[in-house]
């Protein structure tokens, strides 16, 4: 079978010689977006997920926590949170009791010109807008433990409310599976000891762009938004062009499930059945990156069959074509430390809690190995070839890869290698399709109705995942 493929302005075809049911040419869904923001965060609150409407709730008298993503995330909340904002003074909450705080997490706290560009003018002079710090000892309350050990001390803000609102996205991530939900009290509002704990879980083989069910790192968020009595949350599906398709608002877990299902198959989701032998990506045509910015090499690597699934067989062939390398910078003497390392290295510097360092300092320093990991996990999970383009040599030696001008000798290698009973995928947009043996399925969204009519949820617990 010949296969074209794209790499913007380049062309070029491989003769995959296998029979053709053999072949899987993968690509997620173009969903255009049909209304604004407004309009999508007004349907999502008439139409609420397994929870009541939030106007519904009896608010006064109580503190509300109005919890919004920060400036690492593209959700434009001073176009939606006027509307959450009019459904909680609904309830009854009054303006003073209304904190709104920004999810930093780890991150550098937003200045006053950042939070007012994030929340809108109209909301920074009217209400409480507080940047949270995960470095703040002071302003940190502990909750106990969660049900997988991680210590949880959460902003005192969002500990003293009452009532609990998150406004984020839902997107696949590289570690979490999906972003969204509860993930906007750990990591977003959490004291960074918290933080380092559930990210010592990304490790795990299950931690990946669209993992849900089996996930170590997400299960102990959803278990942690439990802890802390979270009662709603406002996500967004948005297309790859960062323009609104969905809001998905509710319960925490039920919400977020419907907001995954939606967009596994309207955005961002393929389903191509078993995982690949030799899987041939590239960007496509289109090198828009798309709006979740995931790693196409990464997404490629997840469509293709891993070294640790069955260790008695060479794991699958990834060949790659990506962009051409730029000049590469010089590294600095903390890059050239961590290329040098072997890959279980990795693991224990990421352990190691030097009290020389500042809490931040030992923050950044064990984000930064987790960075180094994720670099090198496609060429640990499957043998990586970088075809046509030429990349960095410290992208080849970080993915323990080879490159090969011509990408016909590497299919017709990899075939060689694999056999020919190999199971091939095709991914001609691999930085807009996430490739998944299947969609997920979650049958206790069955039968919802828009008013939530469901059965409560234990306070304390999360959902099991489908």
């Amino acid at each position: 079978m010949k296969v074209d493929l794209a790499l913007g302005e380049q062309r070029f075809s491989v003769d995959v010689r296998v029979p053709d049911e053999q072949i899987n040419v993968a690509q997620a869904k173009y969903t255009p977006a049909r209304q604004t923001w407004e309009e999508v965060i007004e349907e999502g609150l008439r139409r609420p997920i397994g929870a009541a409407p939030l106007r519904s709730h009896s608010l006064a008298g109580k503190k509300v926590a109005v919890i919004v993503d920060d400036w690492g995330r593209p959700t434009p909340a001073h176009r939606v949170l006027p509307a959450v904002l009019r459904e909680v003074h609904a309830a009854g909450a009054r303006v003073e009791d209304v904190t709104i705080l920004t999810g930093t997490g780890v991150h550098l706290p937003m200045n006053q010109e950042d939070m007012i560009r994030k929340v809108g003018r109209e909301q920074f002079d009217r209400y409480s807008c507080l940047p949270h710090d995960a470095f703040d000892e002071a302003n940190m309350t502990y909750i106990g433990l969660s049900p997988r050990g991680t210590p949880l001390w959460i902003n005192r803000r969002v500990a003293e409310a009452d009532f609990k609102v998150v406004v984020g996205r839902i997107a696949p991530h590289n570690t979490h599976g999906y972003e969204g939900g509860a993930k906007m009290i750990t990591p977003a509002t959490s004291h960074w000891l918290s933080v380092l704990r559930n990210h010592s879980c990304n490790f795990s083989p299950y931690c990946e762009y669209g993992s849900y069910g089996q996930n170590p790192s997400r299960a102990d968020v959803d278990d942690i938004g439990g802890m802390v009595n979270l009662e709603y949350i406002v996500n967004f599906v948005v297309n790859r062009f960062g323009e609104p398709l969905r809001a998905f608002c509710g319960h925490r877990i039920l919400a977020h499930r419907a907001g995954i299902a939606y967009g596994d198959r309207e955005v961002w989701g393929a389903e191509i059945g078993e995982k690949a032998d030799v899987t041939i990506a590239t960007l496509g045509a289109n090198l828009a990156r798309g709006a979740h910015a995931p790693s196409p090499l990464e997404q490629a690597a997840i469509g293709t069959r891993a070294r640790w699934e069955d260790p008695s067989r060479d794991p699958g062939t990834l060949i790659f074509v990506g962009p051409p390398a730029g000049p590469e910078a010089v590294p600095s003497g903390w890059e050239r430390e961590k290329a040098s390392w072997a890959f279980d290295q990795i693991f224990v510097e990421h352990e190691r809690r030097d009290q020389q360092r500042t809490p931040r300092e030992v923050s950044d320093r064990c984000k930064s190995i987790r960075g180094e990991y994720y670099a090198r996990r496609p060429g640990y999970l499957c043998d990586v070839v970088f075809a046509i383009n030429r990349p960095s040599e410290t992208v080849i030696k970080k993915n323990n890869a080879r490159f090969e001008a011509d990408i016909q000798r590497a299919v017709d290698e990899a075939l060689d290698r694999q056999g020919n009973d190999a199971r091939v995928l095709i991914l001609r947009e691999a930085a807009n399709t996430l490739p998944m043996p299947q969609f997920h399925s979650f049958p206790e969204l069955e039968g919802l109705t828009p008013e939530g009519d469901v059965p409560a949820q234990p306070g304390g617990m999360a959902v099991a995942a489908g």
